[in-house]
């Protein structure tokens, strides 16, 4: 029997390819810093570990995977969300294992938000006005209209401030300056495979905690689907490809930024179309009928947050009994009935560090500064 590896567990997003991969018979390793987590708790994980924090001991984590994966005869090693900066740096040390990922300096100029902008203007797509905090220039740009100054390797929302026109701003090289566009934004995730796009899923939040999407809400737009396309073909991508995007008045699209990621958009897909795209020729997924989804507890944590208004909760309560959740199917129903104890350790940190469950899920696997000296070293 062929193994899988993937390298988190905490997130609703790994259930499915966890549950895709078993559905193939595939036997699915999860490897996470918390001990207890969502996709160990389902029929689909065969074995859960507990390994470092890639972002606190970037070398442990990495010499743990690999253990892992040469103890379990892993086949495949699928990185889940911010982790996979780290993942990419063990295709060096495991050549015999494909790493579902692009090599280290791919990552790395997509996941840099001033990088990616750049990159994209080369490639003569379209991205808003933006610039290095640092640059003299950025003054000008913060004088010509409302702003955003974000941190060029932040993730999940975080490192984010939403400026206006004149505001003063840091100006350091570790974060941007973005011209603000206004309108609807849309974010995307596809499955690529050398290029070959082999399915995207373009969607909208419907229910937001803090800066994060719960719910989502699928929609369609061709402008989208063409941007991916080229940036795939070019770049020869090969892993989750996601970016966030904003729809103006004018019906213009502009990338705000890339997520060289899997994202909360691989719910919308067929789970059992997920394996067989990653490691067939010419797979394609298919798309669910739902186009509306959420993340239950999530959501019934903002539901929740609307009382002492009885009338906001209701209608709140409402809206949920019409998404489905992503989490749960009838024949495993365990990582959704049992999310608040797997999801316990999370729950301590939000709430000791007052922030978003979504940022504290990344606070221990997202990039750090001090990172890539040590994994050269490694």
């Amino acid at each position: 029997m062929s193994a899988v590896l993937l390298t988190l567990g905490r997130l609703p997003k790994a259930l499915d390819p966890a549950r895709s991969f078993a559905k193939l018979g595939w036997r699915v390793i999860v490897a996470d810093p918390f001990a207890d987590h969502l996709t160990g708790a389902s029929r689909a994980c065969a074995r859960a570990v507990q390994v470092p924090s890639p972002a606190e001991d970037p070398a442990g984590w990495l010499n743990a995977i690999e253990r892992i994966a040469r103890q379990e005869d892993v086949k495949l090693i699928l990185p889940v969300s911010e982790e996979t900066l780290y993942a990419s740096y063990l295709q060096a040390r495991l050549p015999e294992v494909v790493v579902f990922t692009m090599p280290p300096p791919a990552l790395h100029e997509a996941h840099d938000k001033w990088r990616f902008a750049e990159q994209a203007k080369a490639l003569g797509l379209c991205v808003p006005t933006t610039i290095r905090a640092d640059d003299p220039q950025a003054r000008a740009i913060a004088e010509s209209g409302d702003f955003v100054w974000k941190e060029r390797r932040s993730c999940g929302g975080g490192g984010t401030k939403l400026l206006a026109q004149g505001a003063a701003f840091e100006p350091t090289d570790r974060a941007i300056i973005q011209e603000r566009i206004r309108g609807e934004e849309l974010s995307s995730c596809s499955l690529c495979v050398a290029g070959d796009v082999r399915g995207t899923a373009i969607y909208r939040a419907s229910v937001i905690s803090g800066t994060v999407a719960v719910g989502f809400s699928r929609v369609e737009e061709a402008r989208v689907e063409n941007f991916i396309q080229r940036y795939a073909q070019v770049t020869r991508w090969s892993g989750f490809l996601s970016f966030d995007f904003m729809r103006d008045a004018k019906g213009q699209i502009f990338a705000l930024e890339c997520n060289p990621r899997l994202t909360s958009g691989v719910h919308f897909f067929e789970t059992d179309d997920l394996a067989p795209a990653i490691l067939e020729h010419s797979t394609q997924l298919r798309l669910r009928k739902e186009t509306d989804l959420q993340q239950f507890w999530s959501c019934l944590q903002e539901a929740q947050g609307a009382l002492p208004n009885v009338f906001g909760f209701v209608r709140k309560l409402r809206a949920m009994s019409q998404r489905r959740d992503v989490t749960f199917a009838s024949d495993d129903p365990m990582p959704l009935l049992t999310m608040p104890w797997t999801a316990r350790a999370l729950l301590r940190r939000a709430s000791r560090d007052q922030v978003p469950m979504a940022v504290a899920a990344s606070a221990d696997i997202g990039w750090s500064p001090r990172a890539a000296q040590i994994l050269e070293a490694a």
